[in-house]
């Protein structure tokens, strides 16, 4: 599937995957190829873009889905290889069309999809003569629950560290003193309607002048102090706006579950600090923090930040102790 927001995952688990002394190949669609460049990278084959077409709808993107898994089962020698990675994968199409077995299938979304009697059916299809896997034991449980005991848990893992580069920051006509990115696309409707036209939040925000930037706000903010991005944001800007926040705050629909936030790693690869919105899923943050960065309503966001002790809370795990460990495929 082609997935750009999928690209720092995969370099992840790329360099991990080496690691082990193996030679890593990709299949990639041929819109992602600039993203892996010859010089760092060996690609085997690249999906040539009318097989990844863009805006298409569910149906025209199944079908390309099957077209592409055909083009890839009639192109690769499999012999070659001792194991096949599946990065994303649509679960109807890859249970129809497999390019082949025993391959190990990384589930993002997988679990979540349970809750659907036709694509389970297909999941457990997969699961029979494949290997999944989940990111942490939480996401494993769903699995086990469903009588599905292959199941490698391997750790998301983090980007490194963003370059300290010297874009100038986005113009604001306010002046500010602390700053909250919410930079996921996904961000719950529910949050935006509800926290950020919420009086008690945009009062304290404008007399603590803490600008909140956030992306896909489509409604008129109720205050200066929130500042709504609704357009593409280039890899420079995004990064810079992570690295000047004093917060990063995530708060997914209700959704996102068995699954975990690439935001939430890339805040420990950058030791910066987090806010989510109360979500089983991403009670692993805890574990990042000296403090407790979940929030279930406005007072709770509101007293959190209005304590926050800036010299002493802080991150306290290392990007180097979520790094994935594939040691497994050598025993």
């Amino acid at each position: 599937m082609l997935q750009r927001g999928h690209i720092n995952f995969d370099k992840i688990h790329i360099e991990a995957l080496e690691k082990t002394g193996g030679e890593v190949w990709l299949i990639i669609p041929s819109r992602l190829k600039k993203f892996f460049p010859s010089s760092s990278y060996k690609c085997l084959i690249t999906i040539p873009k009318w097989l990844s077409p863009q805006n298409a709808s569910p149906l025209l993107n199944r079908i390309a889905y099957i077209l592409t898994l055909l083009y890839i089962k009639f192109k690769i020698n499999k012999s070659l290889f001792d194991y096949i990675f599946i990065s994303n994968f649509d679960e109807i199409t890859l249970g129809l069309v497999a390019p082949g077995k025993q391959m190990y299938l990384y589930c993002h979304n997988t679990a979540n999809n349970f809750s659907c009697k036709f694509k389970a059916f297909f999941i457990r299809v997969l699961a029979k003569s494949n290997h999944m896997i989940v990111f942490n034991h939480e996401m494993a449980e769903k699995f086990y629950s469903e009588g599905i005991e292959d199941v490698k848990v391997v750790s998301h893992g983090c980007i490194p560290p963003f370059p300290d580069t010297k874009t100038q920051m986005l113009k604001v006509r306010v002046d500010y003193r602390r700053l909250i990115f919410i930079p996921s696309e996904r961000t719950s409707l529910f949050f935006l309607q509800t926290f950020l036209r919420n009086k008690e939040f945009t009062n304290f925000i404008e007399r603590n002048k803490i600008l909140v930037i956030v992306r896909n706000f489509h409604d008129n903010p109720t205050s200066k102090y929130i500042h709504p991005i609704n357009r593409y944001l280039s890899d420079s800007e995004y990064r810079t706006l992570f690295l000047k926040s004093d917060f990063i705050l995530i708060a997914y629909p209700p959704d996102f579950g068995y699954r975990v936030s690439g935001i939430s790693f890339e805040c420990v690869a950058n030791k910066k600090n987090l806010l989510y919105l109360a979500n089983d899923s991403l009670k692993y943050c805890k574990s990042f923090y000296n403090y407790d960065p979940e929030f279930n309503n406005v007072k709770e966001l509101i007293a959190k930040i209005e304590k926050f002790d800036y010299n002493c809370n802080k991150c306290i795990v290392n990007k180097d102790n979520l790094r994935p460990d594939y040691s497994w495929l050598t025993k």
